[in-house]
């Protein structure tokens, strides 16, 4: 799995508002999301899997999302990548990641280059991971796609 902070460093498009980290809970979205930027969604899912807020992160995922990555291969559905989520984080529940750059690709696409660094909780190791992540969004809001790859 692979989990995101909220960016430190270069945005190619900045977003202000409520969709910075630390603002608290967010309900589901319900409203059109290309009238909303793609990089405030993307940054408000990192922020709440940084802060390992699984229920909340649950609703940004559409019912039929698909997950893609080397580290799990591809999980089709919100329900087999939320168990992986689970699982993930039971097992490095101190990970912490960060954005190194955000790009929007288009009207519903954002990139991300992160990286991260965790503790295996089962035998005390570290685990360091960088990558490049796309996430694609529907029109309401939601996660419909995520590409991981390891840089």
């Amino acid at each position: 799995m692979r989990s995101t902070a909220p960016t430190r460093n270069t945005i190619s498009r900045v977003s202000g508002g409520a969709s910075e980290a630390g603002c608290g809970s967010w309900p589901p979205l319900r409203v059109d999301a290309m009238s909303q930027d793609p990089v405030a969604l993307l940054k408000r899912y990192h922020a709440a899997m940084n802060a390992l807020r699984l229920d909340e992160v649950e609703t940004m995922f559409a019912a039929d999302a698909e997950y893609h990555s080397p580290s799990v291969g591809a999980l089709i559905g919100r329900d087999a990548i939320l168990a992986a989520m689970r699982r993930y984080f039971a097992e490095y529940p101190d990970q912490v990641a960060v954005d190194e750059r955000l790009e929007q690709l288009g009207p519903d696409n954002v990139r991300s280059t992160w990286n991260l660094r965790a503790t295996a909780k089962s035998t005390g190791e570290p685990y360091v991971r960088r990558g490049i992540e796309i996430v694609r969004f529907t029109s309401q809001g939601l996660i419909r796609r995520i590409e991981v790859t390891d840089t």
